[in-house]
């Protein structure tokens, strides 16, 4: 229990932010998903490299999903891996599978939607546990990765604000928070939009950077007096010091 206390204050500064929900905007000609194909993302703190993160996106008529895997350089080598899958026609997530690992210990949860229910369960460091959260259309997975932002995002219109649900998976317990979160337009640039996330009180915000494809180009989360952690979308990143976690091929 030590080892994973020591591991939740490490993952304190990895952020996570998100939010969707009633109060949704009017929707815009843009995907409502991120399109299929491949990336990764340089993390860094201070123009310091501090990690990657590597994901898949895949599609077909009836079925979207993401794959990927982060890794966090440093003495406590953390790791996130997660896939999230939704139905293309509505947008509607429709399951996830999240697991957290760092000094030997690790965490899994998974959620499956069933009606208005989205019903979790959790295991490893930490103890188990089962939860049924209250779900409705527009509500999103928030996580620390662009791309579930990007799901509640890429519908939005550009020029509206809102106030949206989202069930929020912070490591290292991954357990379910449910919030209201402002979502706030920051006009464009270049190809990109630009928005503001507010996930609420005592929560940093996050700032993200929408590519016309729905993939994040740049995210940016704040983290009080520190630097903020920041995530690009790049076709390469720094190596990783030596004995660092290590991350499967693209």
């Amino acid at each position: 229990m030590a080892k994973f206390l020591v591991l939740a204050l490490v993952l304190l500064v990895i952020g996570c932010a998100g939010s969707a929900n009633p109060d949704r905007a009017s929707p815009w000609s843009g995907p409502q998903l991120p399109a299929p194909g491949s990336g990764q993302y340089c993390l860094s703190r201070a123009g310091a490299p501090v990690g990657i993160e590597r994901y898949t996106v895949t599609a077909t008529g009836a079925f979207w999903a993401v794959v990927g895997h982060q890794a966090h350089y440093g003495g406590a080598q953390v790791e996130l891996h997660y896939r999230l899958w939704a139905d293309p026609r509505s947008g509607q997530v429709e399951g996830l599978d999240l697991r957290v690992g760092a000094g030997g210990l690790s965490r899994r949860v998974r959620g499956i939607r069933r009606g208005p229910w989205l019903e979790i369960e959790g295991e490893g460091a930490g103890g188990a546990f089962r939860r049924r959260v209250p779900w409705s259309p527009g509500t999103w997975i928030g996580f620390p990765s662009p791309l579930f932002e990007a799901l509640a995002l890429g519908a939005r219109d550009p020029n509206g604000a809102s106030r949206d649900r989202v069930v929020l998976f912070y490591p290292p317990e991954l357990s379910p928070v449910v919030r209201l979160a402002e979502i706030e337009p920051r006009g464009a640039e270049g190809e990109d939009r630009r928005f503001l996330i507010r996930p609420g009180e005592g929560l940093a915000p996050v700032g993200l950077w929408l590519g016309p494809e729905g993939h994040p180009t740049r995210v940016r989360r704040y983290l009080g007096d520190a630097a903020p952690l920041e995530s690009v979308r790049s076709s390469s990143c720094a190596a990783p010091p030596p004995g660092s976690a290590k991350l499967p091929p693209p």
